[in-house]
């Protein structure tokens, strides 16, 4: 059973403004995900369904590969897919998960990372969340090392 909800309208949206429109229209969407239903709908906006989408979106890295080195500036790429919405936002950890960064881009993604001074080595990973709010798997991870820590070993004489 749907609750009815009064609502009021959000300060600074007016009626005539297509934003306005998408804002309040995505207020009437987030409440049918909720259970919730307007007590009354502008005439120009649509009673809404809830999502039946369940599945969260899937991030893969493209760029770089596994094992490369990094110094200075690294453009990390990638894609990302879901199936039964719409890729709403891509996060990057350069720190095997303990943080995380907003990429640039939904389906197709970028993240420029500068690399610190004295890092050695970094695994990057990657997730992604959907218009119903669904979280994805993270990424498989890409180990990334700093040139200054490429070891040799010394020839013997």
């Amino acid at each position: 059973m749907s609750q009815t909800l009064t609502h009021q309208r959000p300060l600074g949206l007016s009626a005539s403004s297509a934003f306005s429109f998408v804002l309040m229209m995505g207020v009437v969407n987030l409440f049918a995900d909720m259970g919730v239903e307007p007590g009354a709908l502008q005439p120009d906006l649509k009673p809404a369904q809830p999502s039946t989408d369940r599945t969260g979106p899937l991030a893969k890295i493209v760029s770089p590969q596994d094992g490369a080195v990094a110094d200075g500036t690294l453009t990390i790429k990638g894609v990302a897919t879901d199936i039964g919405g719409v890729v709403a936002g891509v996060e990057i950890s350069v720190d095997g998960g303990t943080t995380w960064h907003p990429a640039i881009g939904t389906d197709t993604w970028s993240y420029e990372w500068q690399t610190p001074s004295g890092f050695q080595q970094a695994t990057i990973l990657a997730r992604a969340v959907d218009d119903s709010g669904n979280q994805g798997s993270v990424s498989a991870g890409v180990q990334v090392r700093n040139v200054r820590s490429v070891t040799s070993t010394p020839i013997s004489k």
